[in-house]
This record gives structure tokens, sequence and C-alpha cells, in this order.
């Protein structure tokens, strides 16, 4: 969909609103992130970011479910971050239907409709 300049965007921009101290916290862990994929299985000394796809795959996914905490917690921290700057982009929420303006719009009529009198007093 061509929407991966904006999506880190995006995330940079959330990163940039966190406190000072998780910033360089999420700084540090993402460098280790990187650098520790030279020593993965497969990536034969190469950094997170130069990995194929397929490899890149599954060194997350052993930080994703790793049984450190630290780990782990980066890991779903950067899915999160990274997921929710993509369903918030105006193409993907178009391609999947995500209308939550509509939705609101219904949720708001059908409370004015069932509390008008309580909302009238």
């Amino acid at each position: 969909m061509g929407l991966t300049t904006d999506i880190v965007d995006e995330v940079e921009r959330a990163v940039s609103a966190l406190p000072p101290l998780i910033q360089r916290g999420m700084t540090l862990g993402l460098v280790t992130f990187d650098q520790g994929a030279r020593v993965f299985n497969g990536a034969r000394g190469r950094a997170f970011r130069q990995l194929p796809l397929d490899v890149a795959r599954h060194y997350f996914y052993t930080w994703l479910h790793s049984p450190l905490p630290p780990q782990k917690q980066l890991a779903r921290g950067v899915k999160q971050l990274v997921a929710l700057s993509c369903y918030e982009h105006p193409k993907m929420a178009d391609a999947i239907g995500y209308t939550p303006d509509a939705w609101i719009d219904q949720v708001r009529t059908r409370r004015l409709r069932v509390h008008h009198d309580a909302i009238a007093q």
C-alpha cells in the first residue's frame, strides 16, 4: 500500500511524545534489538535492518516470545506502536472499512434517543 514511510514517521512522532527516560530506554532497546541480530542463527553477522524478511520475522518472534521480560516488552511495545500507526493511517482505515466517526455518530444518536428524558432533566 506504500505506507511504510508514513507509518515510520508516525511511530517516530509517537515515541517523541513519550517521556525522555522512556525514549532513551526504547532507543537503547532498539539498538540492542538491531545489533543483537548479528549473533542470531541465519543472520550471518547482519543487523536486523539488513536481514531478509523471513529471517527478520523469525528473529522478531524470538523477541516477542522471549522468556526475558525486557525483550518481550520491547517487542510488544514496538509491535503495538507500529500496529496503531498502521491502522490509524487513512489509506489503511479505508481499506479495512474502519469508520470510527460513523460508529460514534450511530452510538450518539442511539444514546440520545434512549437517554433523552434523563438528559433533559
